[in-house]
């Protein structure tokens, strides 16, 4: 082999190297474009899940004031009536 064909072996290894590099860019640019149109488009999938149904937990809360009222039962004499 002389330096001639050296030279030419040489070119033809840069030559592939370009080609496999513009390749592998074409297939970047290629995978970004697609994931670009498939992220731009409207999601039309509906998702169902399933699970028992379990119904919230009532709470209930309530306020009140204590009033306390002495009070005396009379009878209708005016007497006072004892409690039972």
């Amino acid at each position: 082999m002389d330096a001639g064909d050296s030279e030419k072996l040489a070119m033809i290894r840069i030559f592939e190297r370009l080609v496999y590099t513009r390749t592998k860019m074409r297939c970047g640019a290629l995978l970004i474009a697609t994931i670009a149109i498939a992220s731009s488009q409207p999601n039309d999938e509906v998702r169902v899940s399933a699970h028992v149904y379990t119904p919230p937990q009532l709470k209930l809360t309530a306020q009140t004031t204590l009033v306390q009222l002495e009070v005396v039962v009379r009878d209708p004499r005016g007497q006072p009536v004892g409690g039972a």
